[in-house]
């Protein structure tokens, strides 16, 4: 179950604030939502996400603006900023006694005010298992190079850049030149990566 934390916070344009894999997930209700970017995967077993409103506190009883999402093997859901949500083992609920195993990753760094704008605004992206595969590979990756590059930031950076692309979907766009946001956020990367 391995689990790490960023300790070099903001020194980088793009950091884990955390990251693990192979994660027997607990139940996890968050009224605010989390401070930061939020990506969570299943890796074994069934999970069952919801997600609230903005306007909605997770305590209120009336659940129409709430969403609620199962997460099976491969599937992911990245949840942004401050949107309340909970999620919790659905094998229990159901009287399965299975664990949820997850991964996960939290984003923060130098370049954190723009991340919105990568992630196109939205409250909260599904993945589906396809794309997982590909980020579940990145995860593991990541989780590989924090155990033997623990003080490398830069290739940490490059990890977390590679991850939040992927679930950003300019993986799957060509960019015009004149894009402002390709120019402001992905080219700069990009051109920072190819020099290195």
């Amino acid at each position: 179950m391995p689990i790490y934390f960023g300790s070099n916070f903001a020194r980088e344009p793009f950091q884990f604030d955390s990251v693990g894999n192979d994660w027997e997930q607990e139940s996890v209700t968050r009224p605010e939502g989390y401070p930061l970017y939020h990506y969570l995967q299943t890796k074994e077993g069934v999970g069952e996400v919801t997600v609230y409103s903005r306007n909605q506190a997770v305590s209120d009883n009336i659940l129409s603006n709430s969403h609620t999402i199962e997460l099976q093997k491969g599937q992911g859901i990245l949840i942004a900023p401050n949107v309340p949500h909970s999620y919790h083992n659905k094998n229990i609920s159901s009287g399965n006694s299975l664990p949820w195993k997850t991964e996960f990753a939290t984003f923060t760094g130098t370049m954190a005010a723009a991340f919105r704008e990568m992630f196109d605004e939205k409250e909260y992206r599904l993945i589906d298992e396809n794309k997982g595969t590909d980020v579940s590979e990145a995860i593991n990756k990541a989780v590989e190079d924090f155990k033997e590059h623990s003080s490398d930031t830069q290739m940490l950076s490059l990890d977390c850049y590679g991850i939040m692309l992927l679930l950003s979907d300019q993986s799957n766009h060509t960019h015009d030149n004149d894009d402002q946001s390709y120019v402001r956020f992905i080219k700069p990367v990009i051109d920072a990566i190819e020099e290195s």
